[in-house]
């Protein structure tokens, strides 16, 4: 179930109150939080467009869940992007830029992601810290591989 719901509003001499569309003057875009009460976000005059806003929020908090998963999966956390002083969607970029490095058969050394083979297997390895090891880095290079495009697309939109 979505945190976000779309409804008609009236303005009556500056007092705002949701109404059903029919009676609507405009569209409001509303976030419900965990304990059920609900904020404004974008008022729009079309029911459409809130709409839109809506499924972009929906997409966002959908991305970010997914960087959540990976970040979890290879045990990275934001107070370790605040050490390095790169924001989360920063790591994102970067994995997933070695990532369409890795499928062309390639074993990048970039400024900050590399792989390392010095121990007879690959050790994706970021910053010269060991992230994941064997089986572990293929799950989570898949892991990126199915968000990549979703996160390309979602720039594209913004």
């Amino acid at each position: 179930m979505s945190n976000y719901y779309v409804s008609g509003c009236i303005d009556v001499n500056g007092d705002v109150s949701r109404c059903d569309d029919s009676a609507a003057q405009f569209w409001t875009l509303y976030h419900r939080n965990d304990d059920g009460l609900s904020e404004g976000i974008i008022d729009c005059v079309f029911r459409e467009d809130a709409e839109a806003a809506m499924r972009v929020y929906e997409h966002r908090d959908a991305l970010a869940a997914s960087f959540d998963e990976l970040a979890k999966a290879v045990g990275w956390s934001v107070e370790q992007c605040e050490q390095t002083g790169e924001s989360p969607m920063d790591v994102a970029v970067s994995l997933v830029n070695l990532v369409a490095e890795l499928e062309n058969d390639a074993y990048p050394t970039t400024d900050e992601w590399a792989i390392d083979k010095t121990c007879d297997r690959p050790i994706l390895v970021y910053k010269g810290c060991s992230v994941i090891e064997a089986g572990d880095a293929a799950y989570i290079l898949n892991l990126v591989k199915q968000d990549r495009t979703a996160i390309r697309d979602a720039s594209h939109e913004v």
